[in-house]
């Protein structure tokens, strides 16, 4: 039986979904505080602004991603980055590191996302057996979230227009695709 939530991580949770649904400006701290069952201002005493628990969330979620990266087992850094994707693809994973990356402004004092697209450079500059310079892989990095996100987005309505019977196939297509995309930067 896995022990009950901590208050903190219970916070950490729920604001993580409705940062990921509606990002830093949609998501509202009585929504959070509501659904965690306390009031706003036992939230606050937590974090302190809005700004913090968004910045708690994100620091919680890159050190999430980055440990996940560090933990898949493949056989081959190809699989590696592939099961990598297809769990960012599986889970809001994605969705609140393009909220983290919309809602930032080139005037932040703080990045906690920066952590996460650090473990991804550092895997890509270890693995790629061409060097590349760090801005190609970062390029690369922003094509992968790009496309991950689009999938996830677009999916139901291709669904919609082309039937329940297109999803295996759109499916298997974005794997081949994530397949193709890591082979090229590895390669």
């Amino acid at each position: 039986m896995t022990p009950p939530l901590k208050p903190r991580e219970t916070y950490i949770k729920i604001a993580t979904s409705k940062f990921a649904e509606f990002g830093y400006r949609g998501a509202s701290l009585d929504a959070i505080a509501k659904e965690a069952g306390v009031t706003k201002q036992a939230l606050l005493h937590f974090f302190g602004t809005k700004k913090k628990l968004y910045e708690a969330v994100l620091e919680d979620h890159a050190a999430d991603l980055s440990a996940h990266l560090e933990a898949t087992e493949a056989p081959s850094p190809q699989e590696r980055l592939l099961l990598h994707a297809q769990f960012l693809t599986a889970s809001q994973g994605i969705r609140l590191i393009i909220r983290a990356l919309m809602d930032s402004q080139d005037t932040a004092d703080h990045w906690p996302m920066k952590s996460y697209l650090d473990a991804l450079l550092s895997f890509l500059q270890m693995h790629a057996k061409v060097p590349r310079s760090s801005a190609s892989h970062l390029s690369w990095i922003n094509k992968l979230i790009g496309l991950i996100q689009y999938h996830i987005i677009s999916l139901p309505a291709m669904i919609g227009m082309y039937g329940p019977d297109c999803a295996q196939s759109l499916e298997q297509e974005f794997e081949q695709t994530l397949r193709d995309e890591i082979d090229a930067i590895l390669r």
